[in-house]
């Protein structure tokens, strides 16, 4: 269910966009320009800090306005499609279905209160866009944060020079007693200093906040995690011995998936959506690794496909069906060998 671009924008938004343009016009108009005026250093604080405002702006757009990812119309899993991966819910083996949206979830998919929808790669509701954090906007919403850090770090780099110096003027206007100064410019200029000051401790609070924000998600980034998926894998590793994120390719892997397969875009606020359709993702390798070939003839020689089923695919939060490529050729023969023998047991039982 698509969103009208302008009713993305709500108050919080505005109230981005507010501070996003006072803290920019604070520190070009009010310490830049007219102090360093047309200077080397002057152009270079005004161009970075240009730069990095209109990225981080765009990158905010893109987060409000892009659609996070809603689950394709009639979308289906396909349990005989072995290519395919999907998750079946703990309780009842069954594929994951909303009740809500009356539809099936594809992995990793979870469903919005505030949206109301099903969004694909779900990490969080942000108010402060208005709007899920999902496959096709995630790679924003990190770039953003970036961009934005690097900004309010050079604010703060403008706006404390200008304070400190604000500081030292009025002392030595003190000293010398120059009473041809204006009490008009005098009290302006009293006025501008504290504005400046209320900035630049806004500053350093948002660069606080915000840091520790992206280093949660770069956190996340490193293991190819959700916020959702961090949250059930910490119940999940509560309730089993072991357990390994399904979704985890390894650092370069992780990297690759979530921000592309060139590194020399990742800081381009290009190709925002992360890798993949949002219905089928890579799955790692550690899920293959523990496929023991033992307890799969042990399973086998019971023919239950249930139990099969449930002991090579079990995890804590859900149930991963594994896909089944050309270097699992065993593992195809054994299933094939199940589903044969399960077939002539019916056969057997139709008879009798």
């Amino acid at each position: 269910m698509g969103v009208p671009c302008l009713a993305r924008i709500n108050v919080a938004v505005g109230v981005v966009i507010f501070i996003f343009v006072t803290l920019y016009c604070t520190a070009i108009f009010g310490v830049v320009i007219p102090k360093l005026s047309l200077s080397v250093p002057g152009v270079m604080h005004l161009g970075v800090l240009t730069v990095l405002t209109a990225l981080a702006l765009f990158s905010y757009c893109c987060c409000v306005f892009l659609n996070p990812g809603s689950v394709p119309d009639g979308w289906v899993p396909d349990a005989e499609n072995l290519s395919q991966t999907f998750e079946v819910k703990r309780k009842g083996q069954t594929a994951r279905y909303c009740q809500k949206c009356e539809q099936y979830k594809p992995p990793r998919a979870h469903h919005c209160r505030v949206c109301n929808r099903c969004v694909l790669r779900m990490d969080h509701h942000c108010v402060w866009i208005n709007n899920c954090v999902g496959h096709n906007n995630y790679k924003s919403f990190i770039l953003f944060l970036i961009y934005t850090v690097a900004a309010l770090i050079h604010l703060i780099l403008i706006l404390g020079g200008a304070v400190v110096e604000t500081h030292r003027d009025t002392h030595q206007l003190q000293r010398t007693r120059v009473l041809a100064v204006p009490q008009k410019y005098l009290m302006l200029q009293f006025l501008f200093s504290l504005w400046k000051l209320v900035c630049l401790t806004g500053t350093m609070i948002l660069v606080t906040a915000l840091s520790m924000l992206l280093a949660w998600h770069v956190y996340l980034i490193t293991y190819n995690k959700t916020t959702i998926e961090y949250h059930e894998g910490v119940r999940a590793r509560g309730l089993a011995k072991s357990f390994t994120h399904p979704y985890h390719l390894g650092l370069c892997g992780n990297l690759h998936a979530v921000l592309g397969a060139n590194p020399g875009c990742w800081l381009l606020p290009f190709e925002c959506a992360v890798a993949g359709d949002g219905v089928e993702y890579q799955m790692g390798e550690a899920l293959v690794t523990n496929l023991s070939s033992a307890s799969l003839s042990e399973e086998i020689s019971r023919y239950s496909p249930r139990r099969l089923c449930a002991s090579l695919l079990r995890t804590p939060a859900c149930l991963f069906r594994r896909r089944l490529d050309a270097q699992q050729p065993s593992l195809e023969r054994s299933l094939y060998s199940l589903k044969k023998a399960c077939s002539f047991s019916r056969s057997e039982q139709k008879l009798t």
